[in-house]
């Protein structure tokens, strides 16, 4: 007995890793409180389970605020942005709904289905793009199209996980406590792999760092030289992409 509750055996792991999941998803629905913040929350999420819940488990609480902070004004841009297109949606499909007798209003209806696919694929990968990647709101878009639509079948696998897991916690709204992190925890590992497979052909993505604290302030051209990089790191994978574009037109 005394081998299977050791601070480092199997059920101890296990443990920890449902508490830290649960602390996360905690940490996640009160930064989505101004909805606004949805995507950076999603965001910090993704990598304190990927990077901290998926490997040693220590330091989630630190690591998730960190990448809140770090993601937080390109987060908000691209919150809008999901908000502000699907309300649209919505309005669309409402439209093409109450005028679905007619020929046009059915393929009004239609377009806006095919619409709400591709919104759906992207916003489940646009969190963990911006959790990986460097760039501006464009180049982040484009890639998260392109890793949304780069396996359909992964993608629908992870759409309909997804709304499985929402009825359920629907249904039994204390499993909302867990369902984030757990939602999280079994993709994550399949975003990865193409995260991985993209980054070892067309170059490595600007993984956070955790800076030290210093009372000195970097000069003027050594903040110019680390825009220069992000600039440069984006460039090279907008490069890539519009390559790997070219290759398979040819």
């Amino acid at each position: 007995m005394g081998g299977i509750f050791r601070y480092d055996g199997p059920l101890m792991k296990m443990l920890t890793r449902i508490a830290n999941l649960m602390l996360l998803s905690v940490y996640w629905a009160l930064c989505c409180v101004p909805i606004i913040t949805i995507v950076p929350s999603c965001c910090a999420l993704y990598h304190a389970v990927a990077k901290v819940v998926r490997t040693d488990g220590h330091g989630v609480t630190r690591d998730f605020f960190m990448a809140f902070k770090s993601e937080l004004k390109q987060g908000i841009l691209l919150s809008l942005l999901v908000i502000a297109s699907g309300a649209l949606l919505v309005v669309t499909l409402n439209f093409g709904f109450q005028f679905r007798m007619y020929g046009w209003g059915l393929a009004y209806l239609m377009i806006g289905l095919l619409i709400l696919i591709a919104w759906i694929s992207m916003v489940i990968f646009v969190s963990p793009v911006l959790s990986r990647f460097k760039g501006n709101i464009g180049l982040l878009l484009r890639l998260t199209l392109y890793f949304s639509m780069e396996n359909p079948l992964k993608t629908l696998f992870m759409a309909v996980l997804l709304a499985a897991m929402a009825v359920v916690a629907y249904f039994y709204i204390p499993l909302l406590l867990l369902m984030p992190g757990l939602y999280v925890d079994l993709t994550a590992g399949m975003m990865e792999k193409s995260f991985n497979k993209f980054t070892a052909l067309h170059g490595k993505p600007a993984e956070e760092v955790e800076k030290p604290e210093t009372e000195e302030k970097e000069s003027p051209s050594e903040e110019a030289a680390a825009e220069d990089t992000v600039e440069g790191d984006a460039l090279l994978l907008d490069a890539a992409m519009r390559e790997e574009k070219e290759e398979k037109h040819d």
